[in-house]
């Protein structure tokens, strides 16, 4: 990659984040790999506030619980986080399904138009395993709609490897499931 990932950062979804993420959301071309539990969903203003609130009481409850383990304080559920160039909002990620207290899932898009192409969802990942493991997390593990080659590439090349599923296992849609120890 020819720029300097330095000028790339996490940060928390904020208020004034929502209307460009709920046009991402709400785009069926950049999205179309993405969960279709829902496939006719819209996301309104409602739904992505409800990201920015969620964030800022996992960080209230975080300062609280002091003594309590990193992990459970900080992530019970799920953080949305954005990746930033300078002020300019390029990606959007999640952290979510805390089935264990060291191991979460994530997502992860690129949904501005003039970032794309770039490798930046490869930065993106290494981010927020970055972000996971500072977080006390030692396992990450999503799932790709098995059409997405881009996104395979991308997580293979951040050090995920394809996890077989148990027999039985039935899916809604085509996808593989990767996971990497932090």
């Amino acid at each position: 990659m020819s720029e300097d990932p330095g000028n790339y950062f996490l940060d928390a979804v904020r208020e004034e984040d929502a209307s460009v993420l709920m046009d991402w959301f709400n785009d069926s071309v950049l999205c179309r790999y993405m969960d279709d539990s829902e496939p006719n969903k819209k996301y309104g203003l409602d739904d992505v506030f409800s990201m920015v609130h969620n964030n800022k009481n996992k960080a209230a409850g975080a300062n609280k619980a002091a003594g309590a383990n990193k992990v459970e304080s900080a992530l019970s559920n799920s953080v949305y986080l954005v990746l930033r160039h300078q002020n300019v909002l390029v990606g959007y990620s999640s952290l979510y399904d805390f089935k264990q207290q060291d191991e979460a899932e994530f997502s992860f898009l690129i949904g501005n138009p003039e970032f794309r192409g770039r490798k930046l969802g490869g930065l993106l990942v290494q981010l927020l395993c970055d972000k996971a493991k500072k977080l006390g997390l030692k396992k990450l593990t999503c799932s790709v709609n098995s059409e997405n080659q881009p996104s395979i590439r991308c997580i293979q090349k951040n050090g995920f490897t394809p996890v077989h599923l148990a027999e039985g296992v039935v899916l809604n849609r085509s996808e593989l499931f990767f996971e990497k120890y932090l």
